[in-house]
């Protein structure tokens, strides 16, 4: 689930089991975009693409769901922020900057969440 909610942060490596942020090189046009489009409520770049939740897109397609109600799911910022780490194996929850990145970023990704769990059930017609 940790790798899932890592596209998009800046400056994130995955390698195999390893999740990190590269604090090596120069993040500060990432974190810049990622403040504006923070600033602007804007969650359509913060996606959860069919290369890192091929379940979530497996359920979001499939055209004989009939359920009452949809819940989306999105990691906790302590949990994830201690997971995903910087090159020397320290929380990034515990950095200065990204540690006020990560409840943001989860943020835009649980809204893009809502987004698409919200069509589907208007799709259905259950709510909203």
């Amino acid at each position: 689930m940790y790798a899932q909610y890592s596209e998009g942060f800046p400056g994130v490596v995955i390698k195999g089991e390893k999740i990190y942020v590269d604090r090596k090189q120069d993040l500060t046009k990432q974190l810049a975009q990622f403040y504006t489009d923070y600033l602007a409520d804007d969650s359509s770049k913060y996606t959860l693409s069919p290369e890192y939740a091929a379940g979530f897109h497996t359920f979001i397609t499939n055209e004989k769901l009939s359920s009452r109600a949809i819940k989306g799911h999105v990691t906790g910022p302590v949990s994830w922020g201690l997971t995903v780490t910087d090159e020397t194996g320290k929380g990034i929850i515990y950095d200065e900057t990204l540690g006020d990145v990560v409840p943001k970023f989860l943020r835009l990704k649980a809204s893009w969440q809502e987004q698409v769990l919200s069509k589907l059930n208007r799709k259905h017609h259950y709510f909203r």
